[in-house]
C-alpha cells in the first residue's frame, strides 16, 4: 500500500509539472506574439515613417499601405496610433494645397486608415488644390466614413454652395456618385443626373437607381434618347459608354417604364444594336411591355426605321414567344409597309427561307437609308 501511495503521488508531480511547462510555455509564446505585434506595430506607426511614404512613395509607399491592410484595425488599439493618426490629419490639413497629385494621392490613400476627427475640414483643404484630381481625392478621402445625417447634410450643403458660386462641375466626379449613392444622400439626386448627363460614367446611374429608382427610370429613358440610331448599328459606340447603357437597362428591366413616356420607342433601338448584350436586354424589356399594351408597343414599333422592325421581326422568328406573336400580329395590322408585313408573315410561320430573305430585305434598307438621294 505504502509503495502504491508513493508511485501515485510520483505520477500526480509529473502530470502537474508537465501541465504547468505546458501552460508556462503557451504564455511564453503568447507573450513574445504580443511583444511581436506591439514592435511591428509601432514600426508601422511611425510618423516619420509615414511622410517618407507620402514624399517618396515607390517600394515604401507600397509596404506600408500593404501593412495597414493586413493589420486591419488593429492597429488603432495600439498605444502609438494617436500620434499617428494626429501626424496623417495635420499633414492633410497643412500640405494638400502644397503636395503634388502623386503625394496628396497617396496621402489619401493611406487617409483611409486614420480616424477621421475632420473630416470635412481635410475634404476643404485637398479641394485648395489647383490638381484637376483634387476633386476625386476629396470625394474619395469620405469612403472610409460612416454615412450619417449630419454627413448627408455636409454633402447638401457643399453642393448648393458650389451651384450657386458656379462651380458644380468641378464636384461631378464619379467619387461624389459614390458617396452620394451609399450614403443615400437623397436630396442631391439632381446633381446625380447632372453628372451623368454631362460626364455619363455608370457610377452615376447606381446612385440614381438607389436613390429614386422609379424616377430613374424616366431619367434612363431620357438620356438613352441621345443616342443616334446610327450609333447603335455599330460594334461600339461613340455617344454612350456600354457600360453605362448594360447599366440603365438591366434597371429598366425591373423598373419597367411607362407606357406614356415619350421615349419609351428608343427600346426598340437597343434591341436592333449590334452588342448583343444591350440587344437581349431591350428585347426583355419588350417582352414585359407587350402583354400590358400590344397595340401601343406594336405602333411605336411601326414608327421606327425599317432596319429596326427588320431586327425585332427576326428576333421574334428566332425565337417565337407569345408575347412576341401578339407584338407581330399588330404590327402587321399597323403597318403599310409590303415588306414588313410579307416578313412578319414569314417570321410567323417561321419558314426555311426567312432568315435569308430578312437578311437580303436589312441590307437592301440599309443602303437605302445611307444613300436616301438615290
Amino acid at each position: 500500500m505504502k509503495q502504491c501511495f508513493v508511485m501515485s503521488m510520483m505520477i500526480i508531480s509529473v502530470s502537474v509539472w508537465t501541465t504547468g511547462c505546458v501552460l508556462w510555455d503557451k504564455n511564453r509564446q503568447q507573450n513574445q506574439s504580443l511583444i511581436s505585434n506591439d514592435s511591428e506595430h509601432t514600426y508601422i506607426l511611425d510618423p516619420q515613417r509615414l511622410e517618407q511614404a507620402i514624399d517618396e512613395g515607390s517600394e515604401m509607399y507600397d509596404k506600408l499601405l500593404l501593412e495597414l491592410q493586413k493589420t486591419d484595425s488593429q492597429y488603432r488599439t495600439h498605444k502609438s496610433y494617436k500620434k499617428w493618426n494626429d501626424t496623417i490629419v495635420s499633414l492633410m490639413i497643412n500640405n494638400s494645397p502644397l503636395w503634388s497629385v502623386e503625394q496628396l494621392e497617396r496621402a489619401v490613400n493611406i487617409y483611409q486608415f486614420a480616424h477621421h476627427p475632420y473630416p470635412w475640414l481635410v475634404f476643404s483643404y485637398i479641394l485648395k488644390s489647383e490638381h484637376p484630381q483634387a476633386a476625386h481625392l476629396a470625394w474619395q478621402s469620405l469612403r472610409s466614413l460612416e454615412p450619417n445625417d449630419h454627413h448627408r447634410n455636409m454633402v447638401d450643403q457643399i453642393l448648393s454652395d458650389s451651384l450657386h458660386r458656379g462651380q458644380l462641375e468641378r464636384h461631378l466626379v464619379i467619387e461624389m456618385a459614390w458617396i452620394i449613392g451609399q450614403w443615400k444622400v437623397v436630396e442631391v439626386y439632381d446633381v446625380v443626373k447632372l453628372g451623368l448627363l454631362s460626364r455619363g460614367d455608370v457610377e452615376y446611374v447606381k446612385a440614381m437607381a438607389v436613390l429614386k429608382p422609379q424616377q430613374a427610370t424616366s431619367d434612363f429613358l431620357d438620356y438613352l434618347a441621345l443616342v443616334p440610331d446610327h450609333d447603335l448599328r455599330q460594334l461600339s459606340m461613340d455617344s454612350i459608354d456600354s457600360l453605362t447603357a448594360n447599366a440603365i437597362l438591366v434597371h429598366l428591366r425591373t423598373y419597367l417604364p411607362e407606357l406614356g413616356h415619350a421615349h419609351l420607342e428608343k427600346i426598340f433601338g437597343f434591341a436592333a444594336s449590334r452588342q448583343m448584350n444591350l440587344k437581349n436586354l431591350a428585347t426583355q424589356i419588350i417582352d414585359e411591355l407587350v402583354p400590358s399594351a400590344p397595340v401601343v408597343m406594336a405602333y411605336l414599333l411601326s414608327r421606327q426605321p425599317h432596319w429596326v422592325q427588320y431586327s425585332v421581326i427576326e428576333e421574334a422568328r428566332r425565337s417565337m414567344t407569345g408575347n412576341r406573336k401578339l407584338l407581330l400580329t399588330h404590327l402587321a395590322q399597323t403597318t403599310a409597309d409590303q415588306h414588313i408585313a410579307q416578313e412578319i408573315a414569314l417570321a410567323q410561320t417561321a419558314g426555311d427561307g426567312s432568315a435569308l430573305h430578312t437578311d437580303i430585305i436589312i441590307n437592301e434598307s440599309e443602303q437605302v437609308e445611307e444613300n436616301p438621294q438615290n
